[in-house]
């Protein structure tokens, strides 16, 4: 319920944030979380899911000291995913791991990997269909300042 709240006030909280808030294992957050979704039928505004990625993007990027950058470029690479509804029913995770990936590969960051993105969040095979799902679509999600660097992603 604090995740519900959390994010219909725009103070959006990841499963993770609330897991050391409340000493709850995420696992189990996530499960009621999609329960009670299914019994209320909950659908989040685009402006909403777009403040869960962005929450979800800082959390891991501080939690790896990721630089300003590469966070920014993860931000407006998700929002544009989003927006665009290429991967519209995709777990919010798929979507955050997926712009975690692709900013790391235009930024050229070797300090985290993809079995980093991964890690606890979405399996490395979903992580790989999405990305072939979005590939057609590099010119919409990438922004215009990257987009001659849009070569080394395929």
């Amino acid at each position: 319920m604090y995740y519900i709240a959390s994010n219909n006030l725009t103070m959006p909280k990841s499963f993770k944030e609330i897991e050391q808030m409340f000493n709850i294992p995420e696992t189990k957050i996530k499960k009621e979380y999609n329960r009670i979704k299914k019994l209320v039928k909950i659908e989040l505004t685009v402006e909403q899911q777009n403040e869960i990625l962005k929450s979800y993007i800082r959390t891991f990027c501080d939690e790896n000291k990721e630089n300003f950058e590469y966070k920014i470029l993860a931000i407006q690479i998700a929002k544009n995913i989003n927006e665009s509804s290429i991967l519209e029913g995709k777990n919010t995770n798929t979507i955050t791991g997926l712009s975690l990936y692709i900013a790391m590969k235009l930024e050229k960051t070797n300090s985290v990997n993809k079995t980093k993105i991964c890690e606890g969040r979405v399996s490395e095979s979903t992580l790989n269909n999405a990305y072939k799902k979005i590939k057609d679509y590099f010119d919409i999600i990438i922004p215009e300042n990257y987009k001659d660097k849009i070569k080394i992603l395929l």
